[in-house]
């Protein structure tokens, strides 16, 4: 083997990675975005306590929203 070929080997290799390291941050992020929403849907559906107010807050929904998008 030349040491151009083994330098194209590494060179498509670490592209190889890049593709992968990517692909597996946008499944993340589509795991988060679904769980996100699920969350949203689930809060929006709390019970009401008896002054009308619901139950935990919407700010703390919205955190945890953002914890979870931003991997």
């Amino acid at each position: 083997m030349v040491v151009l070929q083994v330098s194209n080997w590494f060179g498509n290799k670490r592209i190889r990675y890049k593709k992968n390291i990517v692909k597996a941050q946008e499944e993340a992020n589509m795991y988060a975005a679904k769980t996100a929403a699920a969350a949203a849907a689930n809060f929006h559906h709390s019970p009401t306590s008896t002054d009308g107010s619901s139950q935990g807050s919407l700010s703390s929904a919205l955190c945890i929203t953002s914890l979870l998008v931003e991997c």
